[in-house]
């Protein structure tokens, strides 16, 4: 997990199966005492459904902006699982929770309109992924070309090719670096 702070926002990246993660984002958040939570891109694993929950069991405003439900109608039971599993997440967001499909939103980042989330109260918690950071940091305030996530997209895909998938601490090691240099870039590319 990488927890950060830009532009006066707390900020999570994380991948979310691992049991510790789950209490590490829980604290964060307790920690942080947000006026209201935005779940970027966290998929439908037990942990982000879980992590939800508890935050509105907490009386924190929550939206959720993922595209992991299906296109259709659910034929198979996989899809019949995933289709629950974005149902739950609608349940579980307040006003402004959009749960779309890769068809339609092929990048969660494409769901979030610049700024919609820039207020200091707000706490963002994103997928430490590419879309997951890009959807975060556009909701803050930031803009880029679509080249740069593509070029994000490769830089990490080059990384994880590099770190081999056994050494988790150092692939996620990589993976701060490697978003903490992005957010310098962004960050020089709006003063």
């Amino acid at each position: 997990m990488i927890q950060f702070k830009i532009k006066e926002q707390d900020v999570i990246l994380a991948k979310f199966g691992a049991p510790e993660v789950f209490n590490q984002v829980i604290v964060a958040v307790r920690t942080a005492n947000p006026t209201k939570v935005v779940m970027v891109d966290c998929g439908t694993k037990p942990a982000s459904i879980a992590i939800a929950a508890i935050i509105k069991r907490m009386g924190i405003p929550l939206i959720i902006r993922d595209h992991c439900d299906i296109n259709g109608e659910p034929r198979i039971e996989e899809d019949k699982l995933k289709r629950l599993s974005a149902d739950a997440l609608r349940g579980l967001g307040s006003a402004g929770t959009r749960i779309s499909n890769h068809d339609l939103h092929r990048y969660c980042a494409y769901m979030i309109e610049a700024c919609e989330f820039r207020d200091p109260g707000t706490m963002l918690i994103a997928d430490l992924d590419a879309d997951g950071f890009m959807g975060a940091m556009k909701g803050i305030g930031f803009r880029w070309a679509e080249n740069q996530l593509r070029t994000l997209s490769a830089r990490l895909d080059v990384m994880k090719r590099r770190i081999p998938k056994e050494d988790w601490a150092e692939r996620e090691r990589a993976s701060e670096q490697l978003f903490m240099d992005m957010i310098v870039e962004l960050e020089r590319s709006y003063e």
